[in-house]
């Protein structure tokens, strides 16, 4: 009996720092998914784009019974993690989030230090 090992569950972790032009979010490019890779550069980062409703998302996700960590810092940085099934409903709201202020790929830029 052949059993193929399971593969885990897809992750995605963002980390949202706000900019004076709006805000930059970073994730690993290897977590991204197709869906999201037009609107980060390859270096995994997104920029400009508009600040991000944390409320909308609680709302959202309350909706949907989807649990997704939400770390916010004293300094404006937030950082959210999904699992699993999870990472799909923070992909959607992410994904309407970016298309609603950002059209095109970001330019190649330095990430930020």
């Amino acid at each position: 009996m052949n059993e193929r090992p399971s593969s885990p569950p897809p992750r995605l972790s963002l980390l949202v720092s706000p900019s004076a032009e709006g805000a930059r979010i970073y994730a690993p490019p290897a977590q991204l998914p197709r869906s999201l890779r037009p609107f980060f550069n390859r270096h995994g980062e997104a920029f400009p784009v508009p600040l991000l409703d944390l409320d909308d998302l609680r709302e959202v996700l309350g909706r949907r019974n989807a649990r997704v960590e939400v770390q916010e810092s004293p300094r404006g940085t937030v950082t959210l993690r999904a699992q699993g099934s999870e990472v799909v409903h923070l992909v959607r709201w992410l994904g309407t989030a970016l298309q609603s202020g950002l059209r095109s790929a970001p330019e190649e830029t330095e990430p930020a230090r």
